[in-house]
């Protein structure tokens, strides 16, 4: 009886120890504008926290990349390329609680204004 109380015992611990790894495991995001030109890519990759956006066509727009709790629209913060060349990127490190669920947006920015958004989801 002592023995089987050990097995089923030490099997409970590995469990546990296994699970708690994943149960707490971020997720990225990737997300790319919504235009049916190059536009640009968002990404918010959780393991360095950082959100980076990347423009793909010198157009006058700017990629703007935004990182939002996905419960109730708090900003964690943004980033905007230049957009005066191909391959222009710009990144931010963010300060997210673990296992935050969030929103990543990818928009185009003209004049203050945004065209051709697309939104993911990632966990922190």
């Amino acid at each position: 009886m002592k023995r089987r109380l050990a097995v089923v015992g030490g099997l409970a611990a590995v469990m546990m120890t296994v699970s708690s790894g994943h149960a707490w495991a971020g997720t990225d995001g990737i997300v790319k504008t919504a235009d049916d030109n190059p536009g640009g890519l968002v990404a918010y990759q959780y393991r360095d926290a950082q959100l980076s956006a990347c423009d793909f066509q010198v157009d006058g727009y700017n990629v703007r990349g935004s990182v939002t709790r996905y419960s109730d629209g708090k900003s964690y913060g943004w980033v905007n390329t230049s957009g005066d060349k191909i391959g222009s990127c710009a990144a931010k490190k963010l300060s997210i609680p673990a296992g935050t669920k969030l929103a990543v947006s990818a928009c185009l920015e003209k004049s203050g204004k945004f065209y051709f958004c697309r939104g993911t989801t990632a966990v922190a």
